[in-house]
């Protein structure tokens, strides 16, 4: 698991090489690499040689070690390599950044990611929320409100043209016919296939 590693940015040293074109020796300028290091240990790996789940969280660790730098995160697709369990965990941690402070502006193709969010809207709406907060393992800064949360639907047109739809946060959150549509194809299959 993630916890086990640490991520870090090395220098690569300046180094002397032979430029074919110039016909001389010249320096390479120092660059920044991610690493990831191994707790306990001063050995690790270059990023583009682990895991792409690895690879994919590093950034947003990085970025989170500095958090009090960070006023808004544009993020694409989080759960881009994460098993569905990870990817409720991903939608915990930005329903934390938002009530964090953090400005979240992020593009899901997730209904994990989203059922999520809409589930922390309907608890933070209950009645009974402590209590069902604590049954859950939630406390009050993994919730968020409706007002706090704005989804947008983009659906592909005619003419290369993508039509943008703000959808409206009902009851249960926010339903988005997309996904929706596409679970609803795909369970109906699977029950004419297991007939």
């Amino acid at each position: 698991m993630l916890s086990c590693f640490r991520i870090q940015e090395i220098v690569i040293c300046p180094r002397r090489c032979f430029h074919k074109e110039k016909g001389e020796d010249v320096w390479l300028t120092a660059r920044r690499l991610p690493f990831l290091l191994f707790h306990g240990k001063n050995t690790g790996m270059p990023l583009r040689t682990v895991s792409a789940v690895v690879t994919e969280l590093s950034p947003l660790i990085l970025i989170l070690k500095h958090h009090k730098y960070v006023d808004a995160l544009f993020y694409e697709e989080p759960e881009m390599c994460l098993h569905p369990q990870l990817q409720q965990k991903m939608a915990r941690v930005l329903c934390q950044l938002t009530n964090a402070g953090v400005q979240m502006n992020v593009t899901t193709h997730s209904d994990i990611i989203l059922q999520h969010i809409n589930n922390m809207i309907r608890l933070s709406e209950r009645a009974d929320k402590e209590e069902r907060c604590r049954h859950l393992g939630y406390s009050e800064r993994d919730l968020l409100r409706p007002e706090e949360v704005k989804v947008y639907q983009l659906t592909a047109e005619a003419g290369a043209k993508t039509k943008v739809e703000e959808l409206i946060c009902g009851k249960n959150g926010f339903p988005v016919p997309t996904f929706n549509d596409a679970l609803d194809r795909i369970m109906d299959e699977a029950y004419a296939i297991q007939e």
